[in-house]
């Protein structure tokens, strides 16, 4: 399988682990608030973010191992030596999270507005969460082995068994009368799961990968660690730009509205899980690129792949915020008056959109070693944002901290990374916004259209239950997105991409054989290059 066909169907199966994971979470948050209220759903929030936020803490070395491993493809030598190295420092790493982990245990509740009754379960959930997050940043090693062969379809089918057994496991158990202790454990055993599949199958795809006698390299180490040096800052930034606002809420504001901003972004999340998962394979393919100065490859994949993540992007949104009202009625069980969410979520829409837009950008600059440039922008945009959410959540409470959030992220993205990956392909402002925007207007238009006549048949049938309310609404989404997505193919897509996709579909979801086979007896068969 050729490296285009792994990231289309790491795409593919990205896609649809976030479907997995956001109907689940669908189910699962409303009936969280609805059964042990919003304070013990805002603890939950509280704890999810901190298992986030360590996720990310693992020095920038994922993103530096991803982008070595990838541009050594074809140097065993070199490659071998990195995955030695790669394997003691993520060892090192888990260690220093489960000691680190220890010593902030003891006092943990009394970091936050945690009321007294809450206080022995807030002590026992973040006791798993930390044992969760070891288990995940260990298992980053092998992750980043599939990713540089472009095999993250393995990483998303581990995904999808952790988030239906763990979301689904908490619903079960919410069910059958559990609490948030019983839902960390059933996450923490689904992590267990997941960090089996990621292991045997990066075991498949590197042979020998516990049998190597390649010893340790102290130049690999200083080369890995100049590189996840400047990666370590740009998840330090993400750690504070989008990570750290659920603390500073939980510092000075009760407990309960961690979760009425985080029911929000959730919403929005939705979008930025998708495209994440969506962009996963273009770092290896930039960074073969880069070792090939292939520029002029990498100009049309930075323009396609911003397009592609715009349009996807812009279409989730503008579904989430049309049916905004009946999805926040259903997604919050009636406990959070829906106006006091409004102007969080007119803040929240562009900062998601232009977090997506930066995707590729990010991914070119870091593969193409302007690593200093990212560096200095993702911290003087996160100190800006961590700086205006202190001041601003005195003043405005979440309003203020959204705000703080989208006036840095706007800068960086739009002016930062977005125009110095232009200015480094030798792209204008002009043939970007006609590839990337100009290139989106007509299909997301037909889907607006779709969906806006979609809600209009909505309203004349009150329906008898949330659940075929909802059912429909997918339906009508789901119809807009696939209409969309099918005028944007046949406007954006050459003849011979076009004859690829059919052939690459038809190659997983249809026996090879049974064409063969038609194709020698049958005098006039169908093949595929016929297909229109």
């Amino acid at each position: 399988m050729s490296l285009g066909q792994r990231s289309l169907l790491g795409m593919l199966t990205g896609g649809l682990s976030v479907v997995i994971k956001t109907g689940l979470n669908i189910i699962l948050i409303p009936t969280l608030i609805a059964t042990l209220g919003l304070d013990v759903f805002g603890l939950y929030v509280l704890l999810i973010a901190i298992f986030e936020i360590s996720t990310l803490l693992d020095l920038g070395i994922t993103d530096a191992l991803v982008t070595s491993l990838s541009g050594k493809a074809h140097n065993p030598q070199a490659k071998n030596s990195y995955l030695t190295v790669g394997h003691l420092l993520y060892s090192a790493l888990a260690l220093l999270f489960l000691l680190g982990g220890a010593a902030v245990y003891p006092g943990f509740s009394g970091l936050f507005h945690v009321s007294p009754q809450l206080k022995p379960l807030a002590q026992t959930g973040f006791l798993l969460i930390m044992l969760e997050s070891v288990l995940m940043v260990y298992g980053a090693y092998y992750q980043a082995i599939l990713l540089s062969h472009c095999s993250q379809q393995w990483t998303n089918l581990a995904d999808s068994v952790y988030a239906i057994l763990s979301n689904g496991g908490a619903l079960l158990a919410l069910w059958l009368g559990g609490d948030l202790t019983l839902i960390f454990g059933l996450r923490l055993l689904a992590a267990l799961l997941r960090l089996s599949i990621i292991v045997v199958r990066a075991n498949r795809a590197e042979p020998r990968l516990w049998c190597r006698n390649t010893p340790f390299c102290l130049q690999t180490l200083q080369k890995l660690f100049r590189l996840s040096g400047h990666a370590m800052m740009i998840n330090f930034s993400i750690i504070v730009s989008h990570k750290i606002d659920d603390i500073v809420i939980a510092k000075f504001l009760p407990i309960s509205a961690v979760g009425v901003y985080e029911i929000v972004f959730r919403f929005l999340g939705v979008t930025l899980q998708i495209c994440l998962k969506l962009q996963e394979g273009i770092y290896p393919l930039f960074a073969r690129m880069a070792a090939l100065n292939q520029t002029a490859e990498a100009r049309q994949l930075f323009l396609r792949a911003s397009c592609f993540l715009n349009f996807v992007g812009a279409s989730t949104l503008m579904l989430i915020v049309l049916f905004y009202p009946e999805l926040f009625g259903i997604f919050s069980a009636g406990k959070v008056p829906l106006a006091q969410t409004l102007p969080i979520l007119a803040l929240a829409v562009p900062c998601v959109l232009s977090g997506i837009l930066q995707m590729p950008a990010n991914a070119l600059l870091f593969t193409w070693g302007q690593h200093r440039f990212l560096s200095v922008t993702s911290i003087l945009a996160a100190l800006a944002n961590l700086g205006l959410s202190f001041i601003l959540v005195q003043h405005w409470g979440i309003v203020g901290v959204t705000l703080g959030t989208l006036i840095p992220q706007l800068l960086q993205h739009q002016w930062g990374l977005i125009g110095q990956a232009c200015r480094t392909l030798k792209i204008s402002a002009g043939d970007y916004l006609k590839s990337v925007y100009g290139a989106i207007f007509f299909p997301l238009l037909v889907s607006f259209g779709w969906a806006q006549l979609g809600r209009f048949l909505m309203s004349f049938r009150p329906w008898a239950n949330e659940a075929m309310a909802l059912g429909i609404i997918a339906l009508i989404a789901l119809s807009a997105l696939g209409l969309g997505a099918w005028l944007w193919l046949r406007r954006n897509t050459s003849a011979q991409e076009k004859a690829q996709l059919r052939q690459f579909i038809a190659q997983k979801f249809f026996r090879q054989k049974f064409f063969r086979q038609n194709e020698k007896n049958t005098p006039n068969a169908l093949t595929l290059d016929s297909l229109s």
